[in-house]
């Protein structure tokens, strides 16, 4: 090793030929002068010279060596305190090693791992890429088969129980116009009822497939706010009252006439009507209905249609509100539907916030239920 021996102020009292080598000076140049001199970092010197007096001992203190040119090296000092014992003046003994050569490869250990960090983190956040990109191609993929679904429902409906209806009433008014001579009153009034019952049940499916494609294309418009739930279903009942009539059946409310609702008026009304219209379909003659409506503990509102009609299988069920699958069953009086109008009244409930589900069960009855805001929402 190399020793340099200073004094308590820290100027260099000798050094031996090693450390005359590591300096890279002559012995003249060196003696008297302050070792803080040489050092990269000349506060070095204070900690050294206080760690010494405290304990009498330095052990493997890492710093650099300033050297020639701007340049410097790592070293490590070992020190002891030392007093003349004839003079009785005190003295540092320090034991110097280059420690550049294992400094620059524990450095380069240092770069290596921050490297392999760095490289781990570009991994990680690739992998995290690459996994997001392929939830967003999953999802777009699902989003793709519920567009294609809803495009092949839509056709299904224009050519076969849209063309359906409009051809059969086709036929019949063909027939009424060719034979209307022959006909007597009552005849001429049986097919006219017919005829009326055929293009009502074709506008509204109409009705309802032209909302459901605007809404599909997101170009319905949708402006919540407050109004009357009991006005609305009131208004709906009114409308459907006569279409209940004619199986004598009985329609109940149960709807405070101050429940107020935050939703779009117009697709509520939509919303109704077809669960009513639905209910209607499928309770028999002299059937009952009940309408319901009221406020929850958490600020929301529940509205149901329940009937005691024909009642529902679990597989049926299972179908119901899907539109990649075709499925519909006559009324009670055989009256015909299309599975379109449950499709756009979750598509509208969940617009406005909302929840729907059904409870059912064969030869016992049927209850639609959903919930909408009963408040406009609060900005945090």
């Amino acid at each position: 090793d190399s020793i340099i021996i200073i004094d308590i102020y820290g100027k260099i009292q000798d050094i031996n030929p090693q450390g005359l080598s590591l300096l890279k000076r002559d012995k003249s140049e060196l003696i008297n002068t302050n070792f803080s001199n040489y050092l990269q970092k000349r506060d070095d010197l204070q900690t050294i010279l206080t760690e010494v007096s405290e304990n009498g001992i330095l052990k493997k203190y890492n710093t650099e060596l300033k050297m020639r040119y701007g340049k410097h090296i790592y070293i490590l000092i070992n020190a002891i305190m030392q007093q003349s014992s004839i003079t009785g003046e005190i003295f540092i003994i320090m034991f110097i090693e280059d420690i550049s050569i294992q400094k620059n490869y524990e450095l380069e250990l240092i770069s290596t791992i921050d490297s392999l960090k760095i490289s781990r983190e570009i991994a990680e956040e690739y992998s995290a890429n690459v996994l997001e990109l392929m939830e967003k191609i999953e999802a777009s993929q699902i989003e793709l088969r519920e567009i294609n679904a809803s495009k092949d429902k839509f056709f299904s409906i224009i050519a076969h129980d849209l063309k359906g209806p409009l051809s059969g009433t086709t036929a019949l008014l063909d027939f009424v116009m060719r034979d209307m001579d022959q006909m007597s009153i009552d005849e001429f009034k049986e097919y006219f009822i017919l005829i009326h019952e055929s293009i009502t049940s074709t506008y509204k499916l109409l009705e309802n497939l032209l909302s459901w494609a605007r809404l599909q294309r997101g170009v319905m418009p949708n402006n919540p706010d407050l109004f009357s739930m009991h006005f609305v279903i009131n208004n709906s009942v009114d409308l459907l009252k006569s279409t209940a009539n004619q199986k004598s059946i009985e329609i109940k409310m149960d709807i405070p006439e101050d429940l107020m609702v935050y939703a779009d008026t117009n697709m509520v009304y939509t919303i109704v009507r077809n669960l009513l219209s639905n209910a209607i379909k499928f309770t028999p003659i002299n059937g009952k209905i009940k309408i319901f409506a009221h406020l929850l503990d958490d600020d929301r509102v529940i509205c149901g249609v329940e009937d005691n009609g024909v009642g529902m299988s679990e597989d049926v069920l299972s179908k119901l509100f899907k539109v990649d699958v075709h499925h519909t069953t006559l009324g009670t009086k055989n009256e015909k539907g299309t599975g379109l109008g449950l499709i756009l009244c979750k598509d509208l409930v969940e617009k406005n916030g909302g929840q729907i589900w059904v409870d059912s069960e064969e030869g016992v009855g049927t209850s639609f239920n959903f919930t909408l805001p009963a408040h406009p929402p609060t900005n945090s």
